[in-house]
C-alpha cells in the first residue's frame, strides 16, 4: 500500500495486462476513439474490445523524438505511467487510453500531468456516451 498525494492506493501495480503493446490496439484506439487535448497532453479514449471481468482501464503512450532528447521522452512517460499507475480508478473504466505529448522540449510536471489525463479522459469518454459509443 502505497501514499499518494491525496490517498491511499492499493495494488498500484502497472502489470502488462494494463498496457498498450501492439501496433493494431493503437490503430483501433486512434481510429474508433474519441479525443480532448489541453497545453499539456492530447488523451484519445476508446472503449475495449474485450473488457471481461477486469474492467480496469489500460495505457498506452506515444512519444515522437520531435518531443526532445531521450531523457526527456523517457521522463514525460514516466510521470504519465505513474498517474496512470495512482489514479486508475479515476479514469474510465474498460476504456483504453493513448496519451501524447503536447509541445516540445520541457515535461510537464507529475501534478500537471495528473491533472490533465484524469479530467481530459473523462472528458473523452464523456463525448463516447455522447456518440452512442458506450
Amino acid at each position: 500500500m502505497k501514499e499518494s498525494g491525496h490517498a491511499v492506493v492499493r495494488n498500484a501495480q502497472f502489470p502488462p495486462a494494463m498496457r498498450l503493446l501492439s501496433r493494431p490496439q493503437f490503430r483501433r484506439v486512434f481510429d474508433r476513439g474519441r479525443s480532448r487535448g489541453d497545453r499539456r497532453l492530447i488523451v484519445y479514449v476508446c472503449p475495449r474490445e474485450e473488457p471481461g471481468p477486469d474492467h480496469f482501464p489500460r495505457l498506452g503512450l506515444t512519444v515522437s523524438g520531435k518531443f526532445g532528447n531521450s531523457p526527456l521522452r523517457n521522463r514525460f512517460k514516466r510521470r504519465v505511467r505513474e498517474a496512470f499507475r495512482l489514479n486508475r480508478s479515476r479514469l474510465p473504466a474498460g476504456h483504453d487510453l493513448v496519451v501524447l505529448p503536447v509541445g516540445r522540449g520541457a515535461a510537464p510536471d507529475y501534478a500537471d500531468i495528473e491533472q490533465s489525463l484524469v479530467r481530459l479522459a473523462g472528458e473523452a469518454a464523456d463525448l463516447l456516451r455522447l456518440k452512442g459509443m458506450r
